[in-house]
């Protein structure tokens, strides 16, 4: 039966004229939420060591003992080894000369023995090594040891457990100035690899990869490195946002900037937070952190306590002040090249 009242037809017509301003207004919508996205970049962190400006050139030394303890690996066992430190010595020194921070790395051909407490390099061995290669410090690889267990580990990639080798590594570094019977400073760190256990897998094999390996571990605590930075920033909103958006996918800070500045000066409420938010992460690009922290500060005055807003802002805030202090020291370390 087929309705033909006046009214109903008029509600009827109604309904769909406001279905459809409905419509229009989501479709208008959707493109002016404001979402939260991530950006990455990368920056030069310090160094947690400074080496005097006066370190010129660097000698690298082996005085790794060629001793081994344990037998080949047994699943469920872990077995201790000594890494070959005429590897992880060559390697080290090749990773060291390709950064360009000292004039110039010399590696010494020899294992050293050394002679001194703790097995380390005694005054008169260190006096010596560094007049004979003419050197201003050494680097002694100490120990590279090596780890080795057996079990079944989870690949993602294959979504199952299966036998692998897992390989704990911890090179031990230490730093030697002439007229100085103890080092001035070591660094020992570890990091693990992994290897999928095949037959075809051998003890020697697996020291050797691991050796080499063992020197990219205290790269970024005795030198200034690079290292990738992931941030979050508010993006869309109005017109001016979204174009800083595309502009921070191109990684043009300055362009993005200037837009968030806009905002920043013209809007009110939550686009004049996120703009705040957002030019506190154009600073840190530059290094400016006082500044980083002011626009923060700010945000944080206009964000509500238990938002997501405030979560952000608070743990955006002790990494910048993390990152602060850090720089200082980056700037320290730096300094040679001025």
């Amino acid at each position: 039966m087929v309705c033909t009242s006046p009214f109903l037809l008029w509600l009827e017509c109604m309904k769909k004229i406001l279905l459809a301003i409905i419509g229009v207004v989501i479709i208008a919508l959707i493109p002016s939420c404001t979402t939260i996205k991530y950006t990455s970049f990368e920056r030069l962190y310090g160094a947690d060591v400074n080496f005097p400006e006066q370190v010129k050139t660097i000698g690298i030394v082996n005085c790794v003992p060629s001793v081994n303890t344990g037998q080949d690996w047994a699943v469920g066992v872990t077995n201790s080894y000594e890494g070959e430190g005429k590897i992880t010595a060559e390697a080290l020194a090749q990773k060291i000369a390709e950064t360009r921070y000292f004039d110039q790395v010399i590696i010494c051909d020899s294992v050293i023995i050394p002679s001194g407490p703790e097995s380390t390099l005694s005054g008169s061995q260190i006096d010596s090594l560094i007049y004979s290669l003419g050197v201003d410090m050494l680097l002694a690889v100490e120990r590279v040891q090596l780890e080795m267990t057996t079990d079944e580990m989870w690949f993602s990639e294959v979504r199952r457990e299966i036998p692998a080798l897992c390989v704990g590594i911890t090179p031990l570094i230490g730093a030697y100035k002439e007229m100085r019977d103890r080092p001035l400073f070591k660094v020992c760190k570890t990091d693990t690899l992994y290897w999928e256990l095949p037959l075809s897998l051998s003890l020697e094999l697996v020291k050797e990869d691991a050796s080499q390996y063992a020197a990219t571990i205290p790269m970024k605590h005795l030198l200034p490195y690079w290292g990738e930075v992931y941030r979050f920033y508010f993006d869309g909103g109005n017109a001016e946002m979204r174009d800083a958006g595309i502009y921070v996918r191109e990684l043009n800070w300055e362009a993005a900037a200037e837009l968030w500045k806009k905002v920043y000066d013209q809007k009110q409420g939550k686009q004049k937070m996120y703009a705040a938010f957002n030019l506190s992460l154009y600073h840190e690009t530059v290094d400016e952190y006082d500044r980083a922290k002011e626009y923060l500060e700010t945000a944080f005055k206009m964000s509500k306590e238990g938002t997501t807003e405030r979560t952000l802002i608070q743990h955006y805030y002790a990494q910048l002040e993390d990152l602060s202090k850090k720089n200082e020291m980056l700037q320290l370390q730096m300094k040679r090249f001025e």
